[in-house]
């Protein structure tokens, strides 16, 4: 493989979205930089730890015959998760962290229910790198909290964290899609 240093990325600036489960994603430079009405915008992020990527499962075993100590090997299968903090406390905020069945009142206070049901949506993340933009895809995500909130200091913004798990869809073999950055979209011959 040789260098490429033009595929680097370095993330100035991030904007998530979420949309209906199915929504496909956006493929063209242009509707990653503005993604079309179908997709709405998560708000504001904190700018450390723009998004973690984790996963679980994918364990390695090595199968042996009787004849061939190490014949094969099995890999378990991986989920997929990406981590955001959301900072704005808004009505749609507040249900990706406590569930789709929190109950919104009136005066859109947020009740907290007990056994809770996670959001279920499409996921985008958009990753600026000056004109090249790159990142993340999920055609269905659960939605949930991934940690407590703590609001440790006056001079910080209180963030929600949350955690977005890549499900397959409906005869799909992949939950995530990543998008490499590009600046212009690929010549079609």
């Amino acid at each position: 493989m040789t260098t490429n240093d033009a595929a680097t990325l370095k993330v100035g600036n991030a904007r998530f979205y979420t949309a209906v489960a199915g929504t496909p994603r956006p493929t063209t430079v242009a509707t990653l930089k503005a993604p079309p009405v179908a997709w709405t915008e998560i708000g504001n992020t904190t700018s450390e730890n723009i998004v973690n990527l984790t996963s679980e499962g994918g364990a390695v075993t090595t199968l042996a015959s009787l004849q061939n100590k190490s014949l094969r090997q099995s890999v378990e299968a991986r989920i997929e998760s990406l981590g955001l903090n959301l900072l704005e406390w808004t009505t749609e905020s507040l249900t990706l962290y406590y569930g789709a069945n929190a109950l919104i009142t009136e005066d859109e206070a947020v009740e907290v229910p007990s056994e809770p049901v996670p959001v279920e949506k499409a996921f985008l993340a958009v990753l600026f790198d000056g004109e090249k933009v790159g990142g993340f895809y999920c055609e269905k995500a659960s939605y949930f909290r991934s940690d407590d909130i703590a609001i440790a200091d006056t001079n910080s913004l209180a963030a929600l964290p949350i955690k977005v798990t890549a499900l397959n869809a409906a005869g799909k073999d992949s939950a995530l899609t990543v998008i490499t950055p590009r600046a212009t979209d690929p010549v079609v011959v």
